[in-house]
């Protein structure tokens, strides 16, 4: 872990970094990967989607919430009206990089970071295509 932290300093030194953070496994490792790395912790933006698709998902708000104040961390988040159209994924997908890039633009942040899981690799792939990227990222 020490190993991770010390690669990511110089990346994310004297930059404002958004953190998207859902409260699974994924992003918290990555929120307490930058909160390690970070030398001002002033310059880490919290953004939490509340999909309110399950019992916990306000609890799990209110845990993060909660964990940006007692660490003086900017914290927005959003909670996702329940009517959608479509497939749900692809719309919730959709919401959550709209809000991401809202917040980005009000905070004037440098960096847009998001935690993905190995069963998110299609998920990658698919934004990389529509995107327009090579395969070599792949």
């Amino acid at each position: 872990m020490d190993n991770i932290i010390n690669k990511l300093i110089p990346f994310i030194q004297d930059k404002k970094i958004l953190v998207a953070c859902s409260t699974g496994v994924d992003s918290t490792v990555l929120l307490d990967l930058v909160f390690k790395a970070s030398k001002n912790k002033t310059q880490i933006v919290v953004v939490h989607i509340n999909h309110g698709r399950r019992k916990a998902s306000d609890i799990e708000e209110a845990y993060l919430k909660d964990f940006c104040q007692k660490n003086n961390l900017t914290f927005y988040s959003k909670k996702l009206p329940k009517t959608y159209t479509g497939n749900f994924q692809e719309w919730a997908r959709k919401k959550r990089y709209k809000f991401f890039l809202e917040i980005a633009k009000l905070e004037c942040v440098d960096i847009i970071m998001t935690a993905h899981h190995g069963d998110d690799n299609l998920e990658t792939i698919l934004m990389r295509i529509i995107k327009i990227s090579s395969f070599k990222g792949y």
